[in-house]
């Protein structure tokens, strides 16, 4: 998930603008609702005040099944905004018109139910996302440095059983690492979200204190000052929901983590699938699988999608990218083509092809960002996540056909109205070249009359 989070949205600011984006498909058909004419003017301006109400719910982030309260405290929120006798205005404008009356108007309400809330005047189901989020994050953070003190204590076992081995055979099993990795970046991410969080509260409660003392002037403060404050809480509360999706999403991705590593754990080395083949037929296999191609060979020789987004082949196997060099050739494996830096990186991968496979598979498991740049989501049944992938083009080979004879002439190749016949092609060459030397005439015959009418006629018949 850090992979799929990290391909998919290139910072913190990407996934917010995601979950907006969310919310306004949410409520994309009563938008597309409250925009359209509306004709009758006494039924359907109830209609719309009661869609304008629900839009501004979940548009803000307020709507909750079976919270009939919130729908009662946005309807009083909005009708000190915008009264319903207003609404006759609304319908006679334009569609530009009403999406900034709109945004204007959910701002400014939902920053009156949250000060309503705030003083304890109203919101009694309101969902308090600063006080979750102060419960939700002590917990987190400590069930993370739990895992992160076991993954540490496992290390240290391991590299103590390691030093009193003596024999060669015994490599270091580097998942522990990668895992203490993996829990870092997860604790860093919820330590900046409780940052954030921290400083969203407080900014929310110095703002509802400014808001207190304008509205402390008297009850006929002037909107342009208090209107501003207003949207400048819902926005802030705006954000502390943003928060808590990250929150959501971190925390899922550690869980995932978690269950991943008690899965590897309970799973000993003798359980561990073979990645190669046997020793004794790879070479025999490798050789009749692999085809060199070379530019002379095709037509399209720098056209040709190559694995790991030309990289060479037998470095992507260490971890390493160093680009390809198409003049050295480009090697066919399982309907695949691979590039190489060099003649002799294409000789060891031609030695035993699927070795740097599976080496290469198994690198992009330990450093997964490389599988975003190979763009290989689909072998780890990741989602699609660059849409500019382009199309794999296939080598087409140059043929000689200057040497080739249709041994089987198929029917529809035969063309029926070849005359072969050199003396009928001399007769009706003749026939021409008569035709040519001889003067046209018209004759009429008692006959012809009958083609035209008679009055027409403008001689009389011989």
């Amino acid at each position: 998930m850090q992979c799929y989070f990290y391909g998919r949205y290139l910072s913190r600011e990407a996934y917010k603008e995601h979950q907006k984006q969310i919310l306004l498909r949410n409520c994309f058909h009563l938008l597309q609702k409250l925009k359209k004419v509306w004709h009758n003017a006494t039924e359907d301006l109830k209609e719309m005040h009661n869609d304008l109400i629900k839009l501004i719910l979940i548009k803000e982030g307020m709507e909750y099944q079976g919270d009939h309260a919130a729908f009662d405290e946005m309807r009083t929120a909005v009708n000190s905004v915008f009264p319903p006798s207003a609404l006759s205005t609304f319908v006679s404008s334009n569609q530009k018109t009403k999406m900034a009356f709109i945004n204007e108007v959910s701002s400014i309400a939902a920053g009156i139910r949250l000060h309503a809330w705030y003083s304890q005047k109203a919101g009694k189901f309101m969902f308090d996302v600063a006080r979750i989020m102060k419960e939700t994050l002590p917990k987190v953070t400590e069930d993370i440095h739990e895992e992160l003190s076991s993954s540490k204590e496992k290390i240290q076992f391991l590299r103590e059983e390691l030093l009193q081995k003596v024999s060669e055979d015994v490599s270091e099993d580097d998942k522990e690492m990668f895992h203490q990795k993996l829990l870092l970046i997860s604790l860093e991410n919820i330590e900046e979200v409780a940052v954030q969080t921290y400083r969203l509260d407080y900014t929310f409660t110095v703002q509802v204190k400014d808001l207190n003392a304008g509205l402390k002037t008297g009850p006929f403060t002037k909107a342009d000052r208090v209107y501003p404050l207003y949207k400048e809480i819902a926005k802030t509360w705006k954000h502390m929901q943003l928060e808590g999706h990250l929150l959501n999403f971190y925390t899922n991705m550690f869980l995932d983590l978690k269950r991943l590593a008690e899965r590897i754990n309970a799973t000993g080395p003798e359980d561990d699938p073979e990645i190669f083949l046997p020793e004794d037929n790879v070479e025999e296999i490798a050789k009749e699988n692999t085809t060199i191609i070379y530019s002379e060979d095709v037509k399209n020789f720098n056209e040709i999608t190559l694995e790991y987004k030309d990289f060479c082949a037998f470095y992507c196997s260490m971890g390493i990218l160093v680009p390809c060099d198409r003049s050295v050739g480009i090697v066919t494996y399982n309907d695949l083509h691979y590039g190489f830096s060099n003649k002799d990186a294409m000789d060891s991968f031609i030695d035993n092809p699927s070795k740097y496979v599976a080496l290469t598979m198994k690198c992009l498991i330990k450093m997964p960002q490389l599988i975003c740049t190979f763009q290989l989501e689909e072998s780890f049944h990741f989602p699609i996540i660059n849409t500019f992938k382009q199309e794999r083009k296939l080598p087409i080979f140059i043929e000689d056909r200057s040497v080739q004879t249709i041994l089987h002439p198929v029917e529809r190749k035969i063309d029926y109205t070849y005359n072969w016949n050199q003396w009928d092609l001399r007769k009706k060459a003749l026939q021409y070249v008569d035709l040519s030397s001889k003067k046209t005439h018209s004759t009429q015959t008692n006959l012809s009359h009958f083609r035209r009418e008679n009055y027409s006629q403008v001689y009389l018949p011989k």
